[in-house]
């Protein structure tokens, strides 16, 4: 195991410099689908995530490789369109550690906000 003591820190100081910088950072909410990917624009479907009191949240009842999993079953599937968007995902394939599992993060540009990063 890998541990990074101070990360949070970051990624709140990180938070804190977007929001400065006009970003919207939402969390509890979880990308489903991605319908449309071109040169026109980007259509995404989400949730609103309950969030966890550990902050690690389960695998929603959308996840298709988990038929166990029935977090947030009820929530309702939005769309939301954009200029374009940026998928960051980290994949762990290890078969022999069940506790491991996929996450993804999703972090979004709107026009207006190209030029911040």
């Amino acid at each position: 195991m890998v541990v990074f003591p101070n990360f949070s820190n970051f990624y709140e100081q990180w938070r804190k410099d977007l929001v400065k910088r006009g970003v919207n950072v939402r969390l509890s909410t979880e990308i489903t689908r991605v319908l449309k990917r071109d040169e026109t624009g980007v259509v995404v479907c989400l949730i609103k995530r309950t969030p966890a009191k550990d902050s690690h949240n389960p695998n929603s009842a959308w996840v298709p490789y988990d038929r166990e999993s029935n977090a947030d079953a009820d929530a309702k599937e939005d769309e939301e369109y954009y200029d374009e968007i940026v998928l960051c995902v980290l994949y762990v394939n290890l078969p022999t550690i069940p506790s491991i599992r996929i996450t993804y993060s999703t972090i979004t540009i709107a026009p207006t906000l190209q030029n911040v990063f």
